[in-house]
């Protein structure tokens, strides 16, 4: 007697193995390595993008700049030609161009953007240019037309290239926007008020002491040394000349770091608390170890806080030390470290009292 269809068909699929199912297994390797290859295009392209946008912000600020001042003459025309060092040689020249792409490429490089940047190149150029008002005489609608180009030429590209600096791209929400520390009026004036003060009280108390007679023996044939010895009445015309210098700091360093520190706040609930490894690794470099303790250890803002700091210091002293050997005529190396250490040094100083006033905010 023939077997039934559906026993027979009933059979087959329990006995052929084809047709059993399979549990689910690994993708298997090349497709792995062509997904690992399909990555690879894309991190390229976003290299040669990133290098392309650089080099675009380079060249139309060095343009712009060329550009700007060449029409500019008009204005400039008598004031700077008698104070201008003379460049000899097309390296001197090189070296200025070159030195103005290093402070936009280290401004690219750490991710500013058009605000960070018009503050940074205004605070580091500021030296050179109290120098040349207060001691060489240089009319003040000379001294703010170049002080308007320099900063618009390295500005005005991260306007089109970079849109938001890496601090604030996480910050934007209107809470954060709105904080306290960051939107408050009073806040806003006590803070850019004791930072021109900090500015003001180091020049004074340097005219007072060393620096008036350095300038002299360093800076050959100085047309005017009165505002080093103007006393109590040059201390108030300082402060109100350095009242914009005090606002842009303020927002560079404070306004960054206080951004970190209200979404910080925000985001982590005031009951936890994150604990913090602090036990050493028998194999660990003392280096690696006191990077790990003490720089890992601190909080977002006062990571910025610090790095932003460091970096307007060391830029403040190199740029006024080559700006002022390259275009001020009569300077020498040391009469330009100088000027530029008394700089530096109110700006760390700022940098401190930013850090404890934010200290004393969180508590």
């Amino acid at each position: 007697m023939p077997p039934r269809k559906g026993t027979t068909r009933r059979r087959t699929q329990t006995e052929s193995p084809a047709l059993s199912p399979k549990p689910s297994s690994p993708l298997p390797e090349p497709f792995e390595e062509q997904q690992v290859q399909q990555q690879k295009p894309s991190s390229t392209r976003r290299c040669c993008s990133s290098f392309l946008q650089w080099i675009g912000i380079v060249t139309s600020s060095l343009f712009l700049s060329t550009v700007l001042f060449s029409l500019n003459t008009p204005v400039t025309e008598g004031d700077l030609a008698w104070t201008s060092r003379r460049l000899g040689s097309w390296w001197e020249v090189g070296g200025l161009l070159a030195w103005r792409a290093v402070e936009l490429t280290v401004a690219w490089a750490l991710g500013y953007d058009a605000k960070d940047v018009a503050c940074l190149i205004g605070l580091v150029n500021m030296p050179t240019y109290s120098l040349l008002e207060n001691f060489y005489n240089i009319r003040p609608t000379t001294i703010a037309s170049v002080v308007t180009i320099t900063i618009f030429s390295a500005a005005f590209p991260f306007i089109y290239l970079r849109h938001r600096s890496t601090v604030r791209a996480d910050t934007t929400s209107s809470a954060v926007a709105q904080a306290p520390i960051i939107s408050d009026t009073p806040t806003t004036i006590y803070t850019t008020t004791a930072a021109t003060l900090i500015y003001t009280v180091c020049l004074y108390l340097s005219f007072a002491t060393w620096l008036a007679a350095y300038l002299i023996t360093h800076y050959d044939g100085l047309p005017d040394i009165r505002v080093a010895h103007a006393g109590p009445r040059g201390f108030v015309s300082t402060f109100f000349r350095l009242i914009l210098a005090g606002y842009a700091i303020r927002y560079f360093l404070f306004v960054s770091s206080a951004r970190l520190q209200q979404r910080a706040e925000e985001s982590t609930p005031a009951t936890t608390t994150t604990p913090r490894k602090t036990d050493n690794d028998p194999g660990e470099l003392l280096i690696a170890s006191l990077y790990r303790r003490y720089w890992l250890g601190c909080r977002d803002n006062t990571r910025v806080l610090i790095s932003r700091t460091a970096v307007l210091a060391t830029l403040m002293l190199l740029n006024t030390t080559v700006q002022i050997i390259g275009t001020v005529s009569g300077a020498d190396l040391e009469g330009a470290l100088g000027w530029a250490a008394v700089w530096t040094v109110a700006t760390v100083i700022t940098g401190a009292v930013f850090w404890w006033i934010e200290v004393v905010d969180v508590v």
